[in-house]
């Protein structure tokens, strides 16, 4: 299959190439060569008409409309920057560190001298280092100014579970001072579960799921899946009959000792969940019982064995 082309004009020496209709789809065809590339395009000055050249990084930065920055200062209303220093306005041979001062002798003389300025939330007269003014709006003469204008905007709240006072910013229907407190709430628990069960509802079971669920089938036993107990935990299996609660643990996202040598933050607060489950399930007169990845997948006659066993024993 042939790839037909076009022949262009270099837009700096106006030297003609033939560019193949893929380079032409790339961007390419305004310059013959890497040289003429560095020497850019010709743009004229939409102040005083004078053309230069800018690189084609500089147009794509939004440069090419002006000459020189006295052509940007006529046509932007003569904004022009002036020295943190000496006050003096910045023309286009001054400037150094990105505008700020006419001459390295004010940079030099900025980090030496201090200037007086105002705290922003007390009133109170300090003095700073010209080049730390430039960094935000407001100043502050000490950290406890700056907590003290951050809390403007928050407000006192009573924790819906425990009752402290607390200070929030935003506007949220209940609000908690901590998460255990959160975590506490069966509103929360409540809402969490449901928004476990339309997630399943739209992804349905995982592998592993399905792999426990065809072990338990192939024994017989009745189970129901996914049910929320006591309106806190929601538990993969649940055996009515024999009080029974059996949960597929990933390898991967509850950590498996003999698969992770290591654990991630995730699986160690995902570890501790599972611990607190357990630990509030067996209170409640339950049975536990986790089977891992590996072992659901690997050695299916073994998680059966292991059910029937604790089945039996009651």
């Amino acid at each position: 299959m042939s790839n037909t082309g076009e022949t262009r004009k270099c837009v700096v020496c106006g030297k003609e190439r033939y560019f193949y209709s893929s380079q032409v789809k790339r961007g390419c065809g305004q310059y013959c060569s890497m040289e003429c590339r560095k020497k850019g395009e010709s743009k004229r000055c939409i102040v005083c008409g004078k053309d230069r050249r800018f690189r084609p990084s500089e147009i794509k930065m939004g440069y090419g409309k002006y000459c020189s920055r006295e052509c940007k200062w006529k046509a932007e209303g003569d904004a022009r920057k002036k020295c943190l220093v000496c006050g003096k306005e910045l023309d286009k041979t001054m400037g150094c560190q990105n505008g700020k001062y006419c001459s390295y002798e004010c940079f030099g003389k900025s980090i030496r001298t201090r200037r007086r300025v105002v705290c922003s939330y007390c009133g109170k007269e300090f003095e700073r280092k010209p080049y730390q003014l430039n960094r935000s709006k407001k100043v502050f003469c000490s950290k406890a100014c700056h907590d003290e204008d951050q809390r403007k905007g928050r407000k006192e709240y009573v924790c819906h579970t425990c009752g402290k006072t607390i200070t929030r910013r935003g506007r949220r229907r209940y609000q908690y001072c901590s998460s255990k407190c959160l975590m506490s709430d069966p509103i929360v628990i409540l809402r969490l579960a449901e928004q476990h069960r339309k997630q399943l509802y739209k992804n349905g079971p995982n592998k592993l799921e399905l792999a426990g669920r065809a072990i338990l089938l192939g024994m017989g036993i009745d189970f129901e899946e996914q049910v929320l107990l006591f309106e806190r935990f929601t538990v993969d299996v649940f055996v009515k009959k024999h009080n029974l609660v059996i949960q597929w643990d990933g390898d991967y996202w509850h950590g498996n000792p003999k698969a992770y040598r290591e654990f991630a933050e995730f699986q160690i607060a995902n570890m501790k969940k599972d611990k607190a489950c357990n630990a509030y399930l067996r209170k409640c007169g339950m049975k536990v019982v986790r089977f891992w990845e590996r072992d659901v997948k690997g050695r299916p006659e073994w998680v059966s064995s292991e059910t029937k066993r604790i089945i039996d024993a009651g």
